[in-house]
């Protein structure tokens, strides 16, 4: 199975409207009738919806890394690298990076994930339209 984005990161981009179709995989929250206060969270394949459930399609790298902005006022480039076994992804010109448009992979946090904040952030500071 392709790595997705967690549940936090896949509920986030939903709310700010993300959305692509290259997606097989759902977050889905069935809520129990009997403990409606303790939901069952669940990755699966391409489910229809139901009324007792919420959903948020979770999203691989390469569909999220394709929806980034590969420039921003034509003179910040895209970059991801890595340094001591973290990645990062940020924005950088001549001077250097931009510090307010980095991310540093958190632990145990999969790139998808840290892309996927990479896109809240650029929705945030109205860098991207969704």
């Amino acid at each position: 199975m392709t790595k997705t984005t967690n549940y936090e990161i896949s509920k986030k981009l939903a709310e700010i409207g993300f959305f692509r179709k290259e997606h097989n995989y759902y977050w889905v929250v069935y809520f129990n009738e009997i403990m409606p206060q303790t939901p069952k969270l669940e990755l699966v394949e391409n489910v229809k919806c139901n009324l007792k459930r919420e959903q948020y399609p979770a999203y691989d790298l390469e569909t999220l890394w394709d929806a980034l902005p590969k420039t921003l006022h034509n003179k910040l480039e895209l970059r991801i690298w890595c340094h001591e076994n973290k990645a990062f992804i940020g924005y950088q010109n001549f001077n250097g990076f931009d510090e307010s448009l980095t991310l540093e992979q958190q632990e145990d946090e999969s790139l998808a994930d840290t892309v996927g904040r990479m896109i809240i952030l650029l929705h945030e500071k109205n860098f991207l339209k969704l």
